[in-house]
């Protein structure tokens, strides 16, 4: 049976002019814990505003992969697929 591990992590932005902003990423991983694909950006880049990407959850139903997190007061999910 194919194991479903993901690796979600995040850049946090910078407050300096061109230094970067915060995004959310997810790496696919296999059965020892490798990378089994590519880093996804599960999320649009936001400009650094002070707030930090937090309470990151992840969960799947075996297609897809449910990402949850929260940033300030704003509670945001993204569904990434498994593929075909």
């Amino acid at each position: 049976a194919e194991n479903h591990f993901v690796l979600v992590w995040a850049t946090p932005g910078r407050p300096a002019a061109g230094a970067g902003d915060g995004c959310l990423y997810a790496t696919p991983l296999d059965d020892s814990g490798a990378p089994a694909g590519a880093s996804v950006r599960v999320d649009p880049a936001e400009p650094f505003d002070g707030r930090p990407i937090e309470h990151v959850r992840v969960t799947h139903d075996g297609y897809s992969a449910f990402v949850l997190w929260r940033r300030g007061i704003d509670l945001f999910v993204a569904r990434i697929d498994a593929g075909p």
